[in-house]
């Protein structure tokens, strides 16, 4: 039903895109703090700067309301750990007296105790970097254990949610799959596996995040692994599509194309598009690899929302290897949006009858 809210909220945004070619910010990541308790070294949120800031509330509201007038509709709350921030929950509750559609990520750490926040949301999504060796080598001791807890304490709860795995050199492995795949079904959820990137900024300041260089032969294995352990009925969110699409990726996995260049049949790429993301400073970015460089951003407070917006949407990008089944559903293709939902369908179905 939550699903079925925000495809519905989408519809006129994105009907509009496809045939007038009208661009908005239909989905917004916007950034609530810069500050984090942890330090992933794969984090595409990495400040472009180093004083803290949090949103105060009145700004939080100035900015959303702004969003929505060039129309956003759909909002993923981040950061940093946006449960840091003092004044999430009055901003949570913003959200759904606007009645918007609203996603939270979140490392966990804070989860429990802010589970009266959280509940509120239409999402959750948790990240986890494999079993406990593996997440609290990037993200400190200890703090596994307080996430799986945050989880078991959630489903407790009611509370919707998904998990996300990002696979770098630390955890690019079979067993990582075998891993989440067990846990997610413990947990009553689904877990999504994207590739780590090396966003501009990392590159720039020579950053290392653990997707450089990557046994590119040990990717493939696990992306094979992924299509098997889906057919087998595995609580596994991407959908065969996009595990076959970077199955089949012919350029670099950290590769930005034009459309010139695009290889046949591939999806452009909706950030910039019908999607932005929104810095604590008011910094407006088209998408996560170009986060946190200023040359590729505008300021939302100094231009107003709609020039910033059109600003950024001049982009000569087409895609990378990181389109999601996002971007998949958006271009309103029948075929794909009903091959996608009635995966989840599927999947969902799988995981309650595991849980009885």
């Amino acid at each position: 039903m939550k699903n079925l809210r925000a495809i519905l909220k989408a519809s006129g945004p994105l009907l509009r895109y496809k045939l007038l070619g009208h661009r908005s910010p239909l989905l917004l990541s916007l950034h609530v703090t810069n500050r984090c308790n942890l330090r992933c070294s794969y984090c595409w949120a990495s400040p472009a700067r180093s004083e803290p800031v949090d949103l105060t509330t009145e700004t939080f509201k100035k900015l959303l309301d702004a969003m929505y007038g060039i129309g956003t509709r759909i909002l993923w709350l981040q950061g940093g750990e946006p449960l840091l921030n003092p004044h999430i929950d009055e901003m949570v509750s913003y959200v759904k007296a606007r009645n918007m559609a609203c996603e939270l990520t979140t490392n966990g750490w804070f989860a429990e105790q802010k589970m009266d926040t959280l509940v509120k949301t239409d999402s959750v999504c948790f990240s986890v970097d494999g079993d406990e060796a593996a997440h609290d080598s990037v993200r400190g001791q200890g703090s596994h254990r307080r996430l799986v807890q945050a989880m078991r304490a959630g489903r407790e709860r009611g509370l919707s949610f998904r998990i996300n795995c990002v696979l770098a050199r630390h955890n690019l492995g079979r067993e990582t799959v075998d891993y989440m795949c067990r846990l997610a079904r413990e947990v009553g959820s689904q877990v999504t596996f994207p590739l780590a990137m090396v966003t501009v900024e990392h590159d720039r300041a020579g950053r290392a995040t653990g997707a450089e260089d990557l046994d590119i032969g040990r990717y493939r294995d696990v992306l094979t692994y992924l299509i098997r352990k889906k057919e087998e009925g595995e609580p596994i969110r991407n959908s065969f599509e996009s595990l076959h699409r970077m199955l089949g990726w012919k350029l670099g996995y950290q590769d930005i194309v034009d459309r010139e260049s695009a290889p046949p049949g591939t999806v452009e790429c909706l950030y910039g598009r019908l999607v932005a993301y929104l810095d604590s400073d008011g910094t407006l970015y088209p998408c996560t690899r170009l986060f946190g460089t200023r040359d590729n951003g505008a300021n939302v407070f100094e231009l107003g929302p709609q020039e910033a917006w059109n600003r950024v949407t001049q982009r000569d990008c087409y895609a990378c290897a990181r389109l999601t089944d996002m971007h998949r559903v958006m271009t309103l293709n029948p075929a794909l949006v009903a091959k996608h939902f009635l995966s989840l369908v599927r999947t969902r179905s799988d995981v309650s009858q595991e849980k009885r």
